[in-house]
């Protein structure tokens, strides 16, 4: 994917085996030789979560992703819920 203005873009990565392991992200340099262009890359870091389908914001800040959740992802008491079974799982009250 790219960034808006061109200059920003990223790619997954992962092992030989194909085991995702996140994105890199690189800056894109142009030089122009009359009418023609040479396009370089390099490396400004690697984020190295899971997800699908990321892309950058609108502002160029943030790189967003989706990643479907299970029990060993995270401690839902660690993201601000009062319980430990997840919240889409409870019976709801009255």
């Amino acid at each position: 994917m790219m960034t808006r203005s061109g200059t920003v873009i990223s790619s997954r990565f992962g092992n030989a085996q194909g085991v995702p392991f996140g994105y890199m992200i690189d800056k894109l340099n142009k030089q122009r030789f009359g009418s023609k262009y040479l396009f370089t890359t390099e490396p400004l870091g690697k984020v190295c979560l899971p997800g699908n389908k990321a892309n950058f914001s609108f502002d160029e800040r943030f790189l967003a992703t989706h990643h479907y959740t299970n029990a060993a992802d995270h401690d839902p008491g660690d993201v601000g819920y009062q319980q430990t079974a997840r919240p889409t799982s409870t019976s709801p009250t009255s």
